[in-house]
């Protein structure tokens, strides 16, 4: 399937489930059209809001559509690799073991069960043989791991390291001192009560296996037993094997028994489906990311709509106080104005940098055809379009113009200085923004110096 012809799937279905869902999941209708109503005015919205819905409802059904895919594809993994178990490789001594997800169904008579189970493979243990000479091996190179941070045997002035386990062998030692006073089986030492060259004689015991103990208890089974007493008999046999063989560490593979004892017949599956939880896990927090960020890409809009006002902001009063000192009037100057944007527009027509900036003289445009279409007071129209905005430095300029509309140079004077703080603004915030950037390289640059860190030090740590 094409991208285009799932593009016009996910969209009829969209269409179809979007009357039908909650307002407040793809975005209250309510605060969607209040934030266009801040771009477009008292244009009618509804399209606009409808578009914007569908849109979020679509990342919805796209995630859903994801996550389908993969748990089709994970449940045909698992069922193509189910296959009877009989033995499981153990791993070699010292080295880590490892769980598998199984489904044993277990039969006796007429009584069915099936469980899924979890079987834990635990390492190899040595034979008594390699157990001895693993002792041995050990005893030779003992004396030297204990010394610590002394020379030799013959020169002991530092506490000693005395190990209790050796995690990598399981060996345990025992520590016995001939003079704790002097050395204690904890390897502190103590000078002041050791003669120049005093010979102090520490035991160790060396112990490789584990000691166990049994009971056994008898009890009479089987009498007046319902059919859900042995298909509660069968799970308590198949989980006591099923611990049975999860403890064992014995020599050579784990070998999964046929039978449970007395005519009790098991058979075992690879069951593989862990990692359904991890995929249902991932759908459902890429639903709450996108519901948490559904307001995300109108709030992205204005504030670009804003930070282009404000950028757009100086130039336009330098061009508004050129035209009222030329002797235009306010109103002559904003018609100019606007009819130049329309010029300049014309001929940038078709490029992508027109569609996105200059949202300021856009307005001024739309405000010009409006006055000349309903008679209005372009006034009137700046004043809405700057109370719309939020952009507080326009709110700022329309009251100062409105305020004085008929005083001609008291009022090309008051723009001129602010024209003046607006351009300094403009420069504080082009300065910020160069921060920002510097501060978001970084991390790059600190990967990058580390990587130069590792190409450097690379050759000598192959030679060491």
């Amino acid at each position: 399937m094409r991208l285009n012809e799932l593009s016009i799937l996910l969209n009829k279905a969209a269409k179809r489930l979007l009357p039908i869902l909650p307002d407040s999941l793809t975005g209250s209708a309510a605060i969607i059209e209040q934030k266009l109503k801040m771009q477009h005015g008292d244009k009618d919205c509804n399209e606009l809001v409808y578009q914007k819905k569908l849109d979020l409802l679509r990342k919805y059904l796209l995630i859903l559509l994801i996550f389908m895919i993969c748990l089709i594809a994970l449940m045909i993994n698992a069922f193509c690799s189910k296959s009877d178990l009989s033995v499981l490789k153990r791993p070699a001594y010292g080295e880590m073991g490892y769980s598998t997800p199984a489904k044993a169904y277990v039969t006796y008579g007429e009584y069915k069960i099936d469980q899924d189970i979890v079987l834990k493979t635990l390492p190899a243990q040595l034979t008594e043989a390699e157990k001895r000479q693993a002792l041995l091996d050990f005893k030779e190179k003992l004396s030297d791991m204990i010394l610590g941070e002394n020379k030799d045997p013959h020169h002991i002035s530092k506490p000693l390291k005395l190990l209790t386990e050796d995690t990598a062998s399981g060996i345990k030692i025992l520590w016995e001192s001939e003079k704790p006073e002097i050395i204690s089986s904890k390897g502190e030492v103590n000078l002041t009560k050791a003669k120049n060259g005093e010979t102090v004689y520490l035991h160790a015991v060396l112990s490789l296996g584990e000691q166990t103990e049994e009971k056994i208890i008898a009890l009479e089974v089987g009498k007046g037993a319902t059919r859900k007493d042995y298909e509660k008999n069968l799970i308590t046999i198949l989980n006591e094997k099923i611990k049975q063989l999860n403890q064992s560490s014995g020599a050579g593979d784990m070998t999964l028994p046929d039978t449970l004892g007395d005519g009790i017949k098991v058979r075992w599956e690879t069951s593989d489906f862990g990692d359904i939880t991890f995929l249902i896990a991932a759908c459902f927090i890429a639903m709450i990311i996108v519901f948490m960020k559904r307001y995300d890409p109108l709030d992205k809009e204005l504030k670009q709509i804003k930070d282009s006002i404000l950028a757009d902001l100086p130039e336009f009063i330098n061009k508004l106080v050129l035209l009222l000192n030329a002797g235009l009037v306010v109103s002559s100057a904003l018609e100019k104005i606007a009819k130049d944007y329309e010029k300049y527009q014309m001929k940038m027509e078709g490029t992508k940098k027109n569609k996105n900036t200059r949202v300021l003289f856009r307005e001024l445009c739309e405000m010009n055809k409006r006055v000349s279409q309903t008679n209005t007071s372009i006034m009137k129209e700046l004043k809405d379009y700057s109370q719309r905005s939020g952009v507080r430095e326009l709110v700022r300029i329309t009251a100062m113009i409105a305020d004085n509309l008929n005083k001609g140079s008291a009022l090309s004077e008051k723009l001129e200085s602010e024209g003046e703080l607006l351009w300094l603004s403009r420069k504080k915030r082009a300065e910020e923004k160069g921060r920002i950037v510097e501060t978001k390289l970084t991390f790059p640059l600190v990967i990058l110096l580390l990587v130069l860190i590792m190409i450097t030090i690379a050759p000598a740590l192959n030679e060491m």
